[in-house]
């Protein structure tokens, strides 16, 4: 299931949707793009564009040089241009680390996993209510705990077609033993109670690797730039 770059758009509107509403970030499109303003940060915003024209990218990149502590987070292939454009407003390269991810979720399967190890317990539970003005239908957090020792964690939010996983992290002492797959496997469990095709993620470069053995693939990196007196913070 690969995306051609004009699709990008759609996508990075879904998954925003998503992320906004599983972080109760304030968001704005007032730019004509959509923006969060991230509460790790006093005042900055992260601006977002998907797959964009030369003029579009320009305009966008202004107004996040003329937003103090902001960021902004372009999605596509053409890394360099984003780069050079971004430079001319007055924006330098923070990442290109992260990559969105697809997988086709249409014929995944809708069982709960197996939790075998009785020391552990896995929860998944609905979290919130709708979130205000957000196109988010349902968010669902999944926990593997032993005892009171988290071991492994994450979340999902359903937006029209697309299942957006976000936060999923796996304790450094738990690690290898397939608990981050429960976790994303419980999520989608529940996701597919909705009407979902595919599920949508922003994946480290570690992440990328688990990710591509479960069936992801990559569909565009994402470069950060901000200002030099902006400092984004790590996902």
């Amino acid at each position: 299931m690969r995306r051609p770059p004009e699709e990008i758009p759609d996508m990075l509107q879904h998954w925003f949707i998503g992320w906004a509403a599983l972080r109760a970030y304030p968001t704005s499109w007032a730019s004509g793009h959509p923006a969060a303003r991230r509460r790790e940060r006093a005042s900055g915003w992260e601006f977002f564009i998907g797959n964009p024209a030369p003029l579009d990218l320009a305009a966008l990149a202004a107004v996040a040089a003329d937003s103090p502590d902001s960021v902004l987070s372009v999605w596509g292939p053409d890394v360099q241009r984003y780069v050079d454009q971004a430079h001319l407003a007055g924006l330098s390269l923070v990442s290109t680390a992260e990559t969105l991810m697809e997988l086709d979720l249409s014929g995944a399967d809708a069982e709960d996993p197996y939790l075998a190890d009785p020391e552990f317990t896995l929860a998944t539970a609905r979290v919130g209510g709708r979130h205000d003005s957000s196109d988010a239908v349902a968010r669902y957090a999944t926990t593997i705990r032993t005892g009171q020792t988290l071991a492994a964690w994450g979340t999902v939010a359903v937006v029209g077609d697309a299942a957006v996983f976000d936060q999923l992290q796996t304790s450094p002492d738990f690690r290898r033993r397939g608990f981050g797959r429960m976790v994303v496997d419980a999520l989608t469990a529940r996701a597919l109670d909705h009407s979902v095709q595919r599920g949508l993620l922003l994946a480290s470069p570690a992440g990328q690797t688990m990710y591509t053995r479960l069936g992801w693939h990559v569909v565009c990196p994402v470069t950060i730039l901000a200002a030099p007196s902006a400092a984004p913070v790590a996902e």
